[in-house]
């Protein structure tokens, strides 16, 4: 039996020195996990190209295949996920997708551990969930303060953002969903889909500074 073909699918946005060395990670990370991965980089507007020529992948690694989409404008980052999840669903030759931030804050050596509960649950969505976390104060306040009112506004808890696994058939109903241009978690909630929780703990941005502030977090909130 052929080893499952897995997308990763990760925005970027002129941050490729992270781009280079997620890569770098994943293929370290993910050797000899039992799947043949494609990293689907979306390009989401960036200033400055990156050729995938400057790229080298580990030898014998797992990533078979790097591809890059390159977006006329920038859409934000839960809008190119979208797009690289409607990229992705149109295949017919991908099991299983992986959506990660590509600035190592999603580690790459979590992935293993979604890849192991979805061998066991492999009809289920698997959320990366943050077990520890490094923020500053004022932003651990406002993430309470906006768990606390989506709960009370949705009548459901949030506790995970889009660092996931996702089985073939659930992206491909996910992308008949126009709230997939919004958010991708509130979007698997309101599927119906079944989900679970593997906890994994903030990593380290590999270079650069977030875009995003403490203003744009409440707008995304």
């Amino acid at each position: 039996m052929p080893d499952p073909r897995i997308a990763i699918v990760t925005p970027v946005l002129d941050d490729w020195e992270a781009f280079q060395r997620l890569v770098a990670g994943l293929g370290a990370a993910l050797t000899g996990a039992g799947a043949v991965f494609d990293l689907v980089a979306i390009d989401d507007g960036s200033n400055s190209s990156f050729p995938l020529s400057q790229l080298t992948l580990p030898p014998g690694g797992a990533i078979r295949a790097v591809t890059m989409v390159r977006l006329a404008l920038n859409l934000g980052h839960q809008r190119a996920i979208a797009v690289g999840l409607t990229e992705v669903g149109s295949r017919d030759d991908i099991d299983a997708v992986v959506v990660m931030d590509s600035d190592g804050e999603d580690r790459p050596e979590d992935v293993p551990a979604l890849l192991a509960r979805h061998a066991v649950e492999p009809d289920s969505v698997i959320f990366a969930q943050r077990s520890r976390r490094s923020e500053s104060r004022l932003f651990k306040v406002g993430l309470w303060t906006y768990k606390k009112l989506f709960r009370v506004l949705a009548r459901q808890s949030v506790d995970f953002g889009n660092f996931s696994l996702l089985p073939i058939a659930a992206v491909r109903r996910l992308c008949h969903m126009s709230d997939l241009w919004n958010n991708l978690p509130a979007t698997v909630l309101r599927s119906r889909l079944p989900y679970r929780l593997v906890p994994t703990r903030r990593g380290v941005r590999y270079a650069g500074q977030s875009k995003m502030n403490f203003v744009a977090l409440v707008i995304h909130g």
